[in-house]
């Protein structure tokens, strides 16, 4: 079929994982005039994938109705004008005998089957486009296509970094010129200070900083933590918490934790990002956050309820084929949570709350009959991700646990959710992917990071010191 399309143009072929990743990718890779082509292979992909309740499934749907929205508009296998300037075409040829001529040996499944379409296309536009491109999420795709002479790449549209090394730290260091190092002693008192009282060397330190952006404030050796509140121009002292006395469970060790604190308990702040490796405390001290802020009846909390959602992103067998309730099912997803909620519950105040005084029940004991205490009174939430989508969550404190193996375009359903009176926290280490299809630069939450880096309502800190163990830290560095 003689198709007519503008020359010096660029081609790209969707798989499918492209689609599932973000369903507006069709019209994002076809603006400009450019071409996004789709097998008719791939439709078949999508319409069982379709079926699925996960954020794949949904994003299926999603691309299934705007395909649809187009073939209102013309025949898709000759080439229909998109929203953002291009053309959209469905190829339904097969290319059966090219494909036995080319990729000789090669079993047709629908990545083969991409990269000889690819090639056809190629061969027979005759220098006619800029570039003609496999875009998969799938790495082996990339590399089968780069073999065949086809320019292959990664979905990138919705990167704004190139190396996780990039990624926005959330804070950073000022060396105090030596007329304004009284800010270390007058930042304690006043919790506030306006940096309009500065020297004019001292107010240039702030510039280029963003809202809510934690800063280590340095003279001589001393040392004072504040997070900058740019539209007031003024910092915050960062000190660690006291609430709990000598009685809680756990407190922040280091800085970067009392930071983390600090954001988390920040009413003018609805969500913050939490980064780092494995053993950081970023899940730990999110919990803490929300626990101390818990509104247990007396009026005193901020939130009628913590609630924590993880991905459950499998290794071994699917969950929908384990036994038992849902609870069940999502138990070994838990766990982590337990451990980290059994660490913070265990001081003698939550003894008490079970109806014994402290000595007369032990501290696991305690916490383990605290949380199921909190769980049944609905003061605390652990359930997987799928539960959140299509909620308006109200006067919460919600955790998204391990949002690294979330996409962008899930994190925006989640964070879409949230409702008056909440606050969010996205929480995750970039590096440790247990999502096929992606990185530590495509994730929800790297995108999450340096998509609202500037925004005053929102805020970030990524976390490096260890503090579960030696072997933990070391481990985490070394392997």
């Amino acid at each position: 079929m003689e198709r007519i399309f503008p020359e010096g143009k660029k081609v790209y072929f969707l798989d499918t994982s492209v689609i599932m990743h973000d369903p507006e990718a069709i019209e994002r890779l076809s603006a400009d005039g450019n071409i996004a082509v789709i097998l008719i292979h791939v439709l078949a992909e999508l319409d069982k994938s379709k079926k699925f309740r996960d954020q794949g499934g949904i994003n299926s749907r999603t691309a299934s109705r705007l395909l649809d929205s187009y073939r209102e508009i013309g025949k898709l296998n000759e080439g229909v004008e998109t929203k953002s300037g291009g053309r959209v075409v469905v190829d339904c040829d097969g290319h059966e005998e090219y494909f036995n001529d080319r990729l000789i040996g090669l079993d047709k499944t629908v990545d083969n089957r991409i990269v000889a379409t690819a090639i056809w296309w190629k061969e027979n536009s005759r220098g006619k486009y800029e570039k003609v491109a496999v875009v998969t999420k799938d790495i082996n795709l990339r590399v089968v296509a780069n073999t065949f002479g086809v320019e292959a790449e990664d979905y990138e549209r919705d990167k704004r970094i190139k190396r996780i090394d990039e990624l926005y730290p959330g804070s950073t260091k000022i060396i105090l010129p030596d007329k304004d190092a009284g800010i270390l002693t007058e930042l304690p008192q006043k919790k506030s200070v306006s940096i309009d009282h500065l020297s004019p060397e001292g107010r240039d330190m702030f510039k280029g900083l963003y809202p809510n952006e934690c800063v280590y404030l340095d003279f001589s050796g001393k040392r004072s933590l504040a997070i900058y509140k740019k539209k007031s121009r003024g910092i915050v002292w960062a000190g660690k918490p006291s609430k709990g006395g000598d009685d809680r469970g756990v407190f922040p060790t280091n800085d970067e934790q009392v930071f983390e604190y600090a954001l988390l308990t920040d009413s003018t702040i609805p969500l913050s990002t939490v980064t780092g490796p494995a053993g950081t405390g970023k899940t730990l001290i999110s919990l803490l956050a929300g626990i101390d802020q818990l509104d247990y009846g007396d009026g005193k909390g901020l939130y009628k309820t913590v609630r924590i959602y993880r991905p459950n992103v499998e290794l071994g067998n699917s969950l929908g084929y384990l036994p038992g309730t849902m609870g069940q099912k999502f138990e070994p997803w838990m766990e982590p949570i337990f451990d980290n909620l059994s660490l913070i519950i265990s001081g003698g105040s939550y003894a008490e709350i079970c109806g014994k005084p402290k000595g007369e029940i032990s501290e696991s004991d305690a916490a383990k009959a605290s949380i199921e205490m909190l769980i049944e009174r609905g003061l605390l939430s652990i359930q997987p991700i799928n539960y959140a989508r299509g909620r308006s969550l109200h006067n919460s404190f919600i955790i998204i646990d391990e949002a690294q193996n979330l996409t962008p375009h899930e994190v925006k359903t989640l964070v879409t959710r949230v409702g008056r009176n909440t606050k969010i926290v996205l929480t995750g280490d970039p590096t440790q992917i247990d999502n096929p299809y992606l990185d530590a630069v495509s994730n929800g939450l790297t995108h999450a990071v340096e998509r609202l880096k500037g925004q005053g309502w929102a805020a970030s800190i990524t976390l490096r010191i260890g503090e579960r163990s030696l072997v933990a830290e070391r481990a985490a560095a070394l392997l």
